[in-house]
């Protein structure tokens, strides 16, 4: 099987509503979502790893404190965003990384709202 073709095979599928939507909206529905479902696990793995090597612990916490590290995690912590992108990305066919490179700003912003619900959403993963 092609590769590029294996890429976009093994996404889960999403169900959405596309009527009226832009190709940005198109594009985080269509491919980022399917994406990060397809990499929960490993977003979680990776996620877990680098919050104990800044040795924060959430056995503490409250939700609510948990939700502002995880805040804090995507606006203090280039690099966490970096590793989460680049996870993305790889997963990205050669259209789609056109489309990428074209809305690449706007493109990452949506992803990196994503991925922090995401993380938000599975709080006791993260925890435990």
């Amino acid at each position: 099987m092609e590769y590029q073709k294996w890429l976009i095979e093994i996404r889960p599928e999403i169900l959405t509503k596309n009527n009226d939507s832009s190709l940005i909206e198109q594009f985080q529905n269509i491919t980022v979502r399917p994406i990060l479902k397809l990499l929960n696990n490993t977003i979680i793995q990776f996620s877990k790893t680098f919050i104990s090597t800044l040795e924060i612990s959430f056995d503490q916490m409250t939700t609510y404190e948990i939700e502002n590290t995880l805040s804090n995690l995507f606006k203090k912590h280039p690099t966490f965003k970096v590793y989460l992108t680049g996870m993305v990305i790889s997963y990205l066919s050669k259209n789609e990384l056109n489309i990428y490179f074209e809305n690449q700003k706007t493109i990452n912003k949506r992803i990196y709202e994503l991925l922090e619900q995401r993380l938000k959403s599975q709080i006791p993963l993260l925890s435990s």
